[in-house]
């Protein structure tokens, strides 16, 4: 198992507006972790996405290795701790239910991007949910019934399809080396494959870049 600790004492995680609804496919079962739209042009934008990073949140509080990329982790079982999130020395189980997400973001160093921001778009955070109708008593004024009206009604979790949420963080002042990291917490991964799809935004899409997550769950 490979583990990290953090040097900072603190993350501002980015606040997410959870826009859910189903998704319209499943997500592809293909092996490619992280790629993104060719460009037939050869230019190269001043803004960019050039990673997106993973780490398994362990109980204890430490992070693990980015688990996305060149040596992706075996992500079997990772709520109880198997697969790589097992220790393959001692034989420690380290338990994760939950994943910091870091979007990586270069641009000139010591720039400042107005008002940019990442938007992170991840698909398969436990299913969707659905809205149905429901017929609800209408009363008159006396408080008396008086026939039926319709009203839609939210059932988390009930849909047919993985879930969509959005979430957003903004960007602020580039560092020396060009480079910032934004991060976003999703809780409740470690059984469902989860896609990421990271937009940088300004005036316009400036880049995108997807990766997705293999997490599966059995006995």
């Amino acid at each position: 198992m490979r583990i990290v600790v953090p040097t900072f004492c603190a993350i501002l995680l980015a606040c997410g507006t959870r826009d859910v609804k189903e998704a319209a496919t499943q997500l592809p079962r293909a092996d490619g972790i992280a790629g993104r739209p060719a460009d037939s042009s050869g230019a190269q934008p001043q803004f960019r996405i050039p990673h997106i990073e993973a780490h398994l949140i362990f109980k204890d509080g430490q992070l693990s290795d980015d688990i996305i990329g060149p040596h992706p982790w075996v992500l079997w079982n990772t709520i109880i701790g198997e697969g790589d999130a097992t220790d393959r020395q001692t034989g420690v189980h380290h338990p994760s239910e939950a994943t910091l997400v870091r979007v990586v973001v270069s641009g000139p160093p010591n720039r400042t991007l107005a008002d940019a921001k990442v938007k992170l778009v991840v698909i398969g955070l436990g299913p969707s949910d659905t809205v149905i109708d429901v017929a609800l008593p209408s009363l008159d004024s006396a408080g008396s019934p008086s026939g039926q009206h319709m009203r839609k009604v939210t059932l988390p979790g009930m849909g047919r399809g993985p879930s969509t949420i959005v979430m957003e963080g903004a960007l602020t002042q580039f560092d020396s080396t060009g480079t910032q990291l934004v991060p976003f917490r999703l809780d409740g991964t470690g059984c469902e494959r989860i896609g990421l799809t990271a937009h940088l935004i300004g005036d316009r899409v400036l880049d995108s870049l997807h990766a997705e997550i293999p997490f599966e769950c059995g006995e």
